[in-house]
């Protein structure tokens, strides 16, 4: 059977229209957050959040409630401890957010060694499973899409404001305190949303590959965040594309291809320089 065949067969499963769907979506969410991840340097905030999710993930298996109710409140506690500690400026808060990477995803461990846990489903929990992907799961990324484009829209200055010009923006005070924790709220939402499409492992790599690419072919901050919105949505959607087609766990796929886009984009001469 030849790949085009399968497409086709693809095309007529519904199973597939959702995958389809859902990681267009996360690929959208995660490069629209790239960029505020980047430019605060806080590159490790995305791994940490999403290796940290396997401890609420495992807890919740060892106890037989729905995942959610565990991992959403995890994330955005952790979220937001996180941003107390940018917001005090905590020396070695890269060392915090390595603990919490490797800490979190260790005690998750122990917790599924109690558990009969085959080889498949760690697979699937690490590195994402399009076969699991429910109309509910659609919903909630469509939901958290929207619920960041209108953020992002109603609080534009202080977030610019918070990528150009940090050290000014510390001067607006408790209002723009407070708006940092809302992003640092907001990233562990998306964490949240995205990881059942690329799982716990690779989800920093579509949040991160896109802004760096955008570095070299984007000339304002728009254009900056629509690339990075676009690339995202573009690397999620071929990726599950390649995954569905091939038989690959669907993480995997759209990581890889996100990092091959890079390192292509790394060869290429930048199009962004002024003439």
């Amino acid at each position: 059977m030849n790949i085009a065949t399968e497409v086709l067969e693809l095309l007529q499963l519904e199973f597939f229209w959702r995958a389809v769907i859902a990681s267009t979506l996360a690929g959208l969410i995660c490069g629209f957050v790239g960029p505020y991840l980047s430019w605060r340097n806080l590159g490790l905030l995305g791994a940490s959040l999403s290796h940290a999710a396997l401890t609420p993930i495992s807890l919740a298996y060892m106890i037989g409630v729905s995942v959610k109710w565990l991992l959403l409140p995890f994330s955005l506690l952790i979220s937001l401890i996180i941003a107390y500690l940018k917001e005090k400026n905590y020396n070695s808060l890269d060392s915090v957010l390595a603990i919490f990477y490797s800490g979190f995803m260790a005690l998750g461990i122990l917790f599924l060694s109690q558990l009969e846990f085959g080889s498949t489903e760690m697979v699937h929990l690490l590195f994402g499973d399009i076969l699991t992907v429910s109309w509910s799961d659609v919903l909630f990324l469509l939901f958290v899409f929207v619920f960041i484009l209108v953020f992002a829209i109603k609080f534009k200055k202080p977030l610019l404001l918070s990528l150009v010009h940090p050290e000014l923006a510390k001067v607006e005070g408790k209002n723009m305190k407070y708006f940092t924790y809302a992003c640092f709220a907001i990233i562990g939402l998306c964490v949240v949303a995205s990881l059942k499409i690329i799982g716990l492992v690779l989800l920093t790599c579509l949040m991160m590959a896109p802004t760096l690419m955008a570095t070299k072919r984007t000339k304002s901050l728009k254009a900056h965040f629509l690339f990075c919105s676009l690339a995202g949505a573009l690397l999620a959607f071929v990726g599950i594309l390649l995954s569905a087609v091939f038989n690959l766990p669907s993480g995997a796929s759209i990581a890889s291809l996100a990092m091959l886009v890079f390192f292509i984009n790394l060869l290429l001469p930048a199009t962004n320089k002024q003439s």
